[in-house]
C-alpha cells in the first residue's frame, strides 16, 4: 500500500482492491488507496471526507458504502463511491456511534425497505 495501515476496511470492486480509512503509527488521518492489479500498483483516488477506523464497507448496485467507525467528525454517517462519477457521495448521518461491526449484502430480499 501508498501508506501503511490498521483498523481499515477493504472490498474488492470493478477489478481492484480497495483500502478505506484506519490509522498508523503518525497519522489518524488516513482515507482511501485502490490496488490496480494490472497496473500493479496502488493509486490514491478522492477522499471520503471524513477520517475513521473501524468503518465497513460493502459493495451494492455498483458502489462502495461506507458505514459506522470511529472517526472524529460527527457527521461521517453513510457514504457510498460512485466509480463513474470517481466521488464520494453522503447517504445519511448515523445518529449512533457505530464501531467494529459487520454488514453483509443479501441479494432480492423481498422486504429490504423494512431494514433501510
Amino acid at each position: 500500500m501508498i501508506t501503511g495501515r490498521a483498523n481499515f476496511s477493504f472490498v474488492a470492486f470493478n477489478a481492484c482492491l480497495y483500502a478505506l480509512g484506519g490509522h498508523n503509527t503518525t497519522s489518524s488521518e488516513l482515507t482511501t488507496e485502490k490496488y490496480d492489479p494490472t497496473e500493479n500498483k496502488w493509486i490514491k483516488f478522492p477522499s471520503m471526507d471524513a477520517y475513521s477506523s473501524d468503518l465497513n464497507a460493502e459493495v451494492m448496485n455498483d458502489k462502495i458504502f461506507v458505514i459506522g467507525g470511529y472517526y472524529e467528525a460527527n457527521n461521517f454517517g453513510v457514504k457510498y463511491f460512485n466509480d463513474k462519477e470517481n466521488r464520494w457521495n453522503p447517504v445519511t448521518n448515523v445518529n449512533v456511534r457505530r464501531t467494529l461491526m459487520s454488514t453483509c449484502v443479501i441479494k432480492n430480499l423481498p422486504n429490504a425497505s423494512d431494514y433501510s
